[in-house]
């Protein structure tokens, strides 16, 4: 449980640096489309989509663990 709660750790650090810097780019630059080489993410990723994704996923994993176990 240790390292899984290690990695949850770094991922909410790394993903605060991420949304930190965005908030210092302009609006036309995290809503300019972006090429990446991962397949279905989405049909026109921008910055914005793609941490707004990532933050999405955060919440579902916190919601998850918050859960009663079984």
């Amino acid at each position: 449980m240790n390292l899984l709660s290690r990695m949850l750790s770094h991922q909410v650090w790394l993903l605060g640096q991420m949304l930190e810097r965005a908030q210092r780019l302009p609006g036309e630059v995290l809503n300019r489309p972006v090429t990446i080489s991962v397949e279905g993410i989405d049909d026109e990723p921008t910055l914005r989509s793609l941490l707004a994704r990532l933050v999405g996923q955060l919440a579902t994993w916190d919601a998850a663990m918050q859960r009663p176990a079984l």
